[in-house]
């Protein structure tokens, strides 16, 4: 796979007129220019994200019904059940509603599917568990857009359902009470890439406005509400949505409350996790998130949620242990099918298929996710792991950029059982007699409106000498944060250094390599994952440029830059 260096254009005059306007050095200037902001309107709105610019929630559509619909169950002690999905997204907006409402003295009861033994979204099991609480109002979180005949079903026993989802909706609405999803066209909302916890979020702050007045209540509600902005972070960050606009102000302002120490679940993760200090986005991305998302995956959430719902350290603790414990296994099992994995993806890759769909009997459906990501990366095609269970396979697909997988599974939904998903992530379900079918129709899907490109982009931002990578300029960077889906880190070149020592490889099957990189007397530390295998070609040359990410790296005191490569080029 050849890696094709792209830099944006370099536009001097308006990288000096907005460092001078808002303090910046030109190159963090320069950062801001490339991720499409060149206006000053554009960048005092980006540096001052923050929760007073989001939109009014009531211009989500059916946004009024459904906070009367509440207000009117609060006042007749109705039960509510909130119905979640069982990722992160999922979990955390089930955390954020069901502790609102009890803090407003609600009637709730709490669901999330066991993604082994039913799936996802309204289940048959999960329908019984509404009925059987004697629940009048539901909410789903992170579900609900497609599951249009569970919420017939519901609907028809008086059952009103909310949806707050954010997955691409099908052919037929769903006929709730209630529809609020941004990526619905009817929607009206202007910001469309919410998460569904963040669609949550914003039901809560609609419906604090309607609430009756009660002594010290309103307190209470803007102490929740603050509380809860860390679970919107959460769940913004780890479902990788794009971190602009106004995710970029729920994400600000989230992390700054996890920051605070105020929540005894979160508190606990971060400690069993070896977070110590300001939490950041990648603290988020791989140290928190893949526990939370580890009870779901292996089996059932609802240890997740109690942990985002502990009340006490105790509690907490024991909660934050065991998620720990259950991540641990879901890395072993998912070394395991990347083993099998890779080699079948290296034989499939051969072939003119433009999407990869590997399946296996016995690979964890809830960990195939995961891989499907890392294999997607590796091979820069679009992948989807299936993991067989006899007669019939539950599988999950990650994308690449420029393809929508999400259109193309619609376009083949016939040989599916079910599906569901966006443009970047999907799940779905396949009977084994049809997979074959469903292969051929997929990648004829993807062959009208994607062309396979083995060879990838990397944008870079600025070429830069090695010393300029100091604490001050992370400092500045930080101001930037937070980086993510859509406000990608940057990625910088540093051309022309030498070898400052020997390189080496590194973890569990060696398969990264460390080296320390020198060029005009300035030596910094250079880590490369997945790049082993190129040890002795870089061992051997005499002069390369490294394209690179910059990271603090904190070391008994004192900081420090390293570099996490991307790509190297021996001269």
């Amino acid at each position: 796979m050849t890696v094709h260096w792209r830099f944006y254009p370099d536009d001097l005059r308006l990288q000096e007129d907005l460092a001078r306007q808002f303090s910046l050095s030109r190159l963090a200037a320069r950062i801001l220019i490339n991720r499409g902001l060149r206006g000053p309107d554009d960048v005092a709105a980006f540096m001052s994200a923050s929760l007073e610019g989001l939109t009014d929630p009531f211009r989500m559509a059916h946004m009024e019904r459904a906070v009367d619909r509440l207000v009117a169950a609060l006042a007749r002690k109705e039960t509510i059940v909130v119905y979640g999905d069982s990722d992160v997204d999922g979990v955390s907006g089930t955390a954020l509603l069901a502790g609102f409402l009890r803090a407003v003295r609600a009637d709730v009861a709490t669901y999330t599917p066991n993604r082994l033994e039913e799936g996802y979204s309204l289940t048959p099991r999960g329908e019984a568990f509404i009925r059987d609480r004697g629940a009048k109002v539901v909410i789903t979180v992170d579900n609900g857009t497609t599951a249009v005949d569970a919420i017939a079903r519901l609907q028809a026993d008086g059952i009103d359902v909310i949806v707050c989802d954010h997955h691409e909706p099908g052919e037929r609405l769903p006929p709730a009470l209630a529809l609020l999803n941004p990526k619905w066209d009817g929607c009206g909302y202007p910001f469309r890439w919410l998460c569904g916890t963040a669609v949550g979020f914003r039901l809560l702050t609609a419906l604090a406005t309607r609430l009756p007045a009660r002594a010290n209540q309103h307190e209470t509600l803007i102490r929740v509400l603050r509380h809860s902005i860390g679970l919107v972070a959460l769940a913004t960050i780890c479902d990788c949505v794009p971190l602009v606009g106004e995710n970029r102000a729920l994400a600000r302002s989230g992390l700054a409350a996890l920051s605070s120490g105020e929540h005894p679940g979160v508190q606990a993760l971060l400690r069993i996790a070896g977070v110590h200090g300001r939490v950041q986005q990648d603290d988020v991305s791989f140290r928190l998130g893949p526990r939370i998302n580890a009870a779901g995956r292996l089996g059932h959430a609802e240890r997740a949620l109690e942990l985002l719902l502990a009340a006490d350290d105790a509690t907490a603790r024991a909660c934050a242990k065991e998620l720990d414990e259950r991540n641990q296994t879901r890395q072993d099992i998912e070394a395991h099918i990347l083993q099998g994995a890779r080699e079948k993806a290296a034989i499939a890759a051969t072939s003119d298929a433009p999407i990869l769909v590997l399946a296996d009997e016995g690979w964890h459906p809830g960990v195939v996710g995961i891989v499907a990501s890392r294999i997607a990366t590796e091979f820069q095609r679009p992948t989807i792991l299936i993991g067989m269970r006899g007669a019939s396979g539950r599988g999950s697909g990650r994308s690449v950029r420029g393809f929508d997988l999400h259109h193309a599974l619609a376009q083949c939904a016939k040989h599916l059982r079910a599906f569901g998903g966006h443009a970047f992530a999907a799940g779905l379900e396949v009977d084994a007699a049809a997979l074959p079918a469903f292969i051929d129709a997929v990648n004829a899907a993807a062959r009208t409106s994607w062309k396979d490109d083995p060879d990838q982009e990397l944008w870079i931002d600025a070429e830069v000498p090695l010393g300029v990578l100091t604490p001050s300029l992370m400092a500045e960077l930080e101001r930037l944060a937070p980086f993510g889906e859509g406000h990608p880190l940057p990625t910088f070149v540093v051309p022309d250094v030498q070898l400052g020592g020997a390189p080496r490889r590194v973890g569990r099957n060696q398969n990264h390599l460390t080296f320390p990189v020198l060029q005009s007397g300035v030596v910094r530390n250079a880590i490369a994952y997945g790049m082993g295998p190129r040890a002795d070609s870089i061992g051997s040359a005499e002069r390369f440029s490294v394209a690179f990410t910059p990271r603090l790296n904190l070391f008994r005191g004192k900081a420090g830059v390293d570099l996490e490569v991307k790509d190297i080029r021996v001269a």
